[in-house]
C-alpha cells in the first residue's frame, strides 16, 4: 500500500509506495553520504535486477496469445517500440 490508499476509497493509492522508495534513495544518493564503492556496487546490482526483470517479462509472454492477436496487436507493439527507441534516442541526443 502506498499513501491515499485509506479504507472504503475506491481505486489504488495516490502514491505507490515504491516511488516514495524512489524519492527517498534519491534524496540520499544527493546527500553524498553513500561512499563510492557502494554507489559502483548498486549499479551492478541495479542491472542483474533490470535483467531479471526483463527476464521474467518475456518469460511471461505466451507465443500462442501473440498468434491470437493478430498482425494489428503485432504492429501497434512495433510501432510503440519504435516509438519508445525514438524518444530515448532523442533525450539522449539532447543530453549528450
Amino acid at each position: 500500500m502506498g499513501w491515499g490508499g485509506g479504507r472504503g476509497g475506491g481505486g489504488g493509492p495516490l502514491l505507490p509506495l515504491f516511488v516514495v522508495g524512489f524519492l527517498v534513495a534519491m534524496g540520499v544518493r544527493a546527500t553524498g553520504w553513500v561512499p563510492a564503492p557502494v554507489l559502483g556496487v548498486a549499479a551492478q546490482v541495479s542491472s542483474v535486477l533490470l535483467a531479471a526483470a526483463l527476464f521474467a517479462l518475456g518469460t511471461a509472454v505466451r507465443v500462442s496469445g501473440l498468434r491470437r492477436a493478430g498482425p494489428r496487436a503485432l504492429l501497434l507493439g512495433a510501432c510503440s517500440t519504435v516509438l519508445v527507441v525514438g524518444t530515448a534516442a532523442t533525450g539522449m541526443l539532447l543530453v549528450a
